[in-house]
């Protein structure tokens, strides 16, 4: 009962939140955390022999709820020559709602496939596995040294960013197919995208001649891999060549 805190001054209404812990075999214990095992770690045991009860009693009345591992939200938020971006909601990798969730990557081989499984675990459990593969669906090795991420957007919220970056993995115009496995609810997934190469664009086809003030032309550059700092506005150093076409000899 000392770990109860009311929410909030002269309320009346109390909270405890029970942390949850993943670990590599069955051991469940009434401490302070909560531990259950994955679906990856011993043969048999089924995602149902996971799931329990939490009851609580408190001068005679009683309540209780069942933990039930929750199906992951997966969507794309980008697809570029940085490398993909994913966001992924999932509350069962929310294990503590006063820790900023991070998961530590790894590279492992899948099948015949020298580095072709990424692992993402925490406190040495894998609770997350990515597979990528091209149109075809080849395993791609993405090497001994990649380094994706997979961070909580915010404490207790529940959302994740899993970044693949590019990396020579990922190449302007191709299309992969990225399979994602939870080892904390046993589900798989299956997203396939398409990455979006560097473009320039004007804003229109042909310009007027110019008889009073200026004539601008706006030039949009379409390059994430410029997109440095996800909190502030990026300035490329990089310099800008304009070509000015005649027509009438041909030449620029």
């Amino acid at each position: 009962s000392e770990k109860f805190y009311e929410t909030g001054a002269n309320t009346g209404v109390f909270e405890y939140k029970l942390k949850v812990k993943w670990v590599s075999a069955t051991e469940f214990s009434e401490s302070e955390t909560i531990k259950i095992y994955t679906a990856s770690d011993e043969v048999g045991l089924k995602v149902g022999e996971r799931d329990f009860t939490v009851k609580v009693e408190y001068l005679g009345i009683s309540a209780e709820a069942t933990y039930e591992a929750k199906e992951p939200e997966i969507t794309v938020e980008k697809a570029t020559m940085a490398g993909v971006r994913l966001k992924v909601v999932d509350a069962d990798l929310n294990n503590d709602p006063e820790e900023l969730e991070r998961l530590k990557a790894s590279v492992t081989s899948y099948g015949d496939t020298a580095y072709g499984k990424i692992q993402f675990s925490k406190d040495g459990v894998v609770l997350y596995e990515v597979v990528i593969k091209d149109s075809t669906g080849k395993v791609i090795s993405v090497g001994s040294t990649y380094s994706p991420s997979f961070v909580e957007t915010d404490m207790d919220s529940n959302e994740f960013r899993l970044m693949l970056p590019a990396d020579g993995v990922f190449e302007a115009g191709e299309s992969y197919i990225i399979e994602i496995t939870d080892l904390t609810g046993d589900y798989s997934k299956s997203i396939t995208v398409t990455i979006t190469g560097i473009q320039v664009e004007l804003d229109r086809d042909v310009y007027p001649v110019s008889r009073v003030g200026d004539v601008k032309i706006h030039v949009t550059l379409y390059d994430d891999s410029l997109n440095e700092r996800t909190t502030e506005i990026d300035q490329p150093s990089g310099a800008v060549t304009y070509y000015i076409y005649n027509p009438a000899t041909n030449e620029y």
